[in-house]
């Protein structure tokens, strides 16, 4: 068997041999291999030169450079058609009961203008706001997306195209504006909340709603219904759940807490919460609005308000047991299928000395343009024909808790909550929904452990102000 030495088996693997007689020989081989490829290429080169000298110069005839310039046009021919269609308007959204009537209208529109328009819904385990945020840092943010917190349009404040210069944009005060002051988004529907009650208790106890504008109204109309219960066959006067396990101290906290921030203002004013950003509270203010919401809790379902869910918050006032519910105007939808068997309507709080004669009133989401879209002109016109729609009322109007947010402002006269909540917005009286421009550790860490201890009696409401402009201005306090 042949014997393999160590350097023989790095030759075969490319390296250089380490000793002995195999590298002698592989290195004569090298050296004689780099002369013979030397001599070639200098004889190669020489032969080029000549061949270069002596060849006539080309002529270049008509016929040759018209060939050339064929040839250019069949190049640049295999470059994109910009005069081509435009490609479809992709819409980002999360709300799974717009989805359908979005698709109707998307396929509308393709019908009318020829342009396809994707509505993509982004829900289930996906954070939405993840979703667009991560779509832009990839440069692929969508044509049109929808924007539900105020806050989430300085997220976006270099990538929204400024629409407020379109015709068919009408003016509202619902418009959503950038600090410059263009407008960025248009509302989609109004979100509200305040106050339902049951039109025909009140009746009974003789209570007329359109006096409750002031605390001192609510404290009587609460008192009466608490001492008639037995005759008006209820069991509370007010239905409000502040259940930390259930999450609804800091749903219902946060919805109250609107009371202190924008009740009795004009709309936009900020005055209140940025206040508040600042470290800073309107005492009396702050102890009115505690005052309040312990007038609530004193009249409200104990268990429903210590262990109740949502649900149980609205069952007690959908079946008659209490005569009042804090509430959104969702739960209308609740009442119209149970076919509750009472009239009802929607009122403001009424938590001050003064009269507070308002709702709150926001879009519960802004649809926005992406101002880099490569379908500029298509997106526009997908946008001015979505306004349209929903202004003439042929969109959302048939979604159950929908409310418009541009006038003329028209729902079914079987939804009577609904009609109330149009005709506070009609007249003017209604107040900003701003707390959700709060930090987000306020909610579940400040507002919320505190207004247990309200409800559960461990806490006066003085100690509640107290504790709670502590907290805001960053004092210790005993």
């Amino acid at each position: 068997m042949k014997k393999f030495r160590e350097e023989d088996l790095y030759v075969f693997r490319g390296r250089q041999p380490h000793s002995g007689n195999s590298r002698a020989n592989q290195a004569s081989v090298v050296h004689w291999a780099v002369w013979t490829l030397g001599l070639a290429l200098i004889l190669l080169l020489l032969i080029f030169i000549g061949i270069a000298l002596l060849a006539p110069p080309p002529d270049i005839s008509p016929n040759q450079t018209h060939l050339q310039e064929q040839n250019q046009v069949q190049e640049n021919s295999l470059l994109p058609d910009n005069s081509s269609e435009p490609g479809p308007i992709v819409l980002y959204h999360n709300r799974i009961d717009l989805h359908v009537p979005l698709q109707a209208f998307a396929r509308d529109f393709q019908a009318e203008h020829g342009i396809i328009a994707e509505i993509r819904l982004i829900s289930g385990t996906d954070d939405y706001l993840d979703t667009v945020l991560a779509a832009r840092q990839a440069s692929q943010l969508p044509d049109l997306f929808m924007l539900e917190n105020t806050e989430d349009f300085l997220l976006f404040e270099d990538s929204l195209q400024d629409i407020g210069t379109e015709i068919w944009l009408e003016e509202s005060p619902f418009l959503q504006r950038q600090t410059d002051g263009s407008i960025v988004g248009f509302p989609l529907d109004l979100s509200v909340s305040g106050v339902l009650y049951n039109r025909d208790l009140l009746a009974l106890a003789k209570i007329d709603p359109a006096e409750l504008t002031h605390f001192d109204a609510w404290e009587s109309a609460l008192k009466i219904i608490e001492q008639n219960k037995k005759q008006l066959g209820v069991i509370a006067p007010f239905s409000i759940s502040v259940s930390q396990k259930n999450g609804m101290s800091w749903a219902n906290g946060m919805a109250l807490f609107d009371i202190y921030l924008a009740s009795g203002l004009d709309y936009g004013n900020d005055q209140v919460l940025n206040g508040i950003l600042a470290g800073k509270v309107e005492q009396l203010r702050l102890v009115q609005f505690s005052r309040y919401l312990d007038l609530l809790f004193s009249y409200a379902e104990k268990d429903v308000l210590g262990h109740g869910s949502y649900a149980n918050q609205l069952e007690s006032f959908v079946s008659g047991q209490t005569a009042f519910m804090i509430a959104t105007h969702w739960p209308e939808a609740e009442l119209l299928q149970n076919d509750s068997q009472f009239h009802y309507g929607f009122i403001p709080h009424g938590a001050f000395l003064p009269a507070t004669n308002g709702i709150f009133a926001t879009p519960s989401a802004w649809l926005v343009m992406n101002k880099h879209s490569e379908q500029g002109g298509a997106t526009l016109q997908f946008m001015s024909d979505f306004a349209s729609a929903i202004h003439a009322g042929k969109l959302l109007a048939d979604l159950p808790g929908y409310l418009p947010a541009y006038a003329p402002r028209t729902v079914a006269s079987t939804r009577p909550a609904a009609n109330d909540l149009v005709r506070w917005v009609e007249s003017g009286h209604y107040y900003s929904v701003l707390h959700d421009r709060l930090p987000a550790e306020f909610g579940y860490r400040v507002l919320s452990p505190l207004i247990e201890k309200l409800a559960d009696r461990t806490i006066t409401y003085n100690q509640f102000a107290d504790l709670l402009d502590a907290e805001i201005s960053g004092e210790t306090r005993p």
